[in-house]
């Protein structure tokens, strides 16, 4: 939580008051406090309890079918793209309800999380089905850019500050309300450019701007607890102050999040010059082969083909992509498998349609 001091009203106090710049800044805060509250009592006092509280803003549940028919109404094509990310939302969202209502159920304590992965060209509506889903679902939705972050340690935004903005988009009055709708209800983090991540085969060693944030949201990924507010800013080691004169002590509980309840999906093009995923999927296919469902074996890549078609010349391989071809593009093998992947191409690029 970032904390605004003007520094006429410190200058102020000190002149007034006659004391150090830290002492001003202090009884600033502590002002400041006590002045919201006081707020708040005359409000309440005069008109009552306030009419939406975050527990009446709780999200609805949806099915599969439900969930699919409305982003058919925005998204055109992208029809196993769509019924993944309504299979995973539904569950996802159904399961911490269920949990929630039931916290001396011992037969269900933990749940496998449908962490979705998905390739396709720019344009195509990968973060736009995000977009729509979050709106029908109205849990904190947070679509970032994963060239903005960087690995813990360095200078940058960090994979803990995704956390810290999406508390910032759930309803409530402070940051521990906020943190605890998303602890209760759930929330969802699209990282889009996932791919502009993913570990360069030329480059030598750890990769802090690559493999190493990687790293960093595997760990939220698989369940890791962030401080919801950042522990290294400047209006958090004044609170911390301030708390230690007081001899407050704050529970560590409090002011902590756990990433369990959050569902993520990772996108991107995945195309870089020479080395693309579509590239990496057809060198597969023609020299592996591919496995159908009846079990029959189809190789490719013996024979010179004398009769392509133009229609072969257009042909998708994103459809066909495997986790290995995820990881020979780069990404980390533990990250790839702690995600459902899904590949997709776009007929139709973008789509608007009807309102509802």
């Amino acid at each position: 939580m970032k904390i605004s001091i003007p520094k006429e009203a410190i200058t102020q106090i000190m002149t007034d008051y006659n004391c150090s710049e830290e002492e001003a800044a202090k009884a600033y805060l502590d002002a400041d406090d006590r002045a919201k509250e006081a707020f708040n009592s005359i409000l309440a006092e005069r008109f009552g309890a306030r009419k939406q509280t975050p527990e009446s803003l709780a999200p609805k549940i949806y099915t599969p079918k439900e969930i699919k028919s409305h982003l058919d109404k925005y998204v055109i094509g992208q029809e196993e793209y769509k019924k993944r990310l309504a299979i995973a939302a539904a569950y996802h969202f159904a399961v911490i309800k269920y949990l929630s209502e039931h916290p001396d159920d011992l037969t269900v304590k933990r749940f496998r999380k449908k962490n979705t992965i998905t390739a396709g060209p720019s344009g195509s509506g990968k973060t736009y089905s995000v977009e729509v889903l979050g709106d029908l679902l109205q849990v904190p939705t947070l679509i970032i850019d994963a060239t903005d972050y960087t690995e813990a340690g360095y200078v940058g935004k960090t994979a803990d500050d995704m956390i810290r903005e999406l508390i910032d988009l759930a309803p409530g009055y402070n940051r521990e309300e906020q943190a605890r709708f998303i602890s209760t209800y759930g929330g969802l983090i699209c990282i889009d450019e996932i791919d502009k991540k993913a570990k360069d085969g030329a480059s030598v060693g750890h990769d802090i701007s690559r493999e190493g944030f990687q790293r960093s949201v595997l760990k939220l990924i698989e369940r890791k607890s962030v401080s919801i507010n950042n522990p290294f800013s400047a209006s958090s080691q004044i609170q911390e102050a301030i708390d230690r004169q007081k001899g407050k002590k704050t529970s560590k509980q409090e002011s902590m999040i756990s990433t369990e309840n959050i569902l993520f999906i990772l996108g991107g093009s995945f195309e870089r010059h020479g080395d693309n995923l579509e590239s990496i999927v057809k060198k597969r296919l023609q020299h592996k082969g591919r496995v159908h469902e009846n079990g029959s074996i189809e190789i490719k890549g013996f024979a010179k083909d004398e009769k392509k078609s133009y229609k072969s010349k257009l042909q998708s391989y994103y459809k066909e992509a495997e986790a290995e071809d995820f990881i020979e593009f780069g990404l980390l093998p533990e990250l790839i498998g702690r995600s459902r992947f899904n590949s997709h191409y776009a007929g139709n690029r973008r789509f608007n349609s009807q309102s509802i």
